[in-house]
């Protein structure tokens, strides 16, 4: 991911500002999650791969908790 990120980002692509940057970083990962198929993933695109494993077991998925919302539990039982 990084490598494919450093050609698509750095190589290939003169930014001006950081809004040039942003836009272009959004479109490159849209262009890898929804149109890049993966060897390691059976030749799917990571949409189709959580697509695929999502729909017969939905909880096999867990989200990441946001940086901002870590150790939140902790601190209220802290506090409380």
């Amino acid at each position: 991911m990084i490598r494919m990120m450093n050609a698509a980002m750095v190589k290939r692509f003169h930014s001006d500002n950081h809004d040039q940057l942003r836009t272009h970083l959004a479109d490159v990962l849209a262009a890898n999650n929804f149109a890049s198929r993966i060897k390691m993933l059976n030749s799917l695109t990571p949409y189709e791969y959580i697509c695929r494993v999502w729909t017969p077991e939905p909880g096999s998925i867990h989200p990441q908790p946001h940086p901002s919302d870590a150790g939140t539990e902790q601190l209220a039982a802290i506090v409380a």
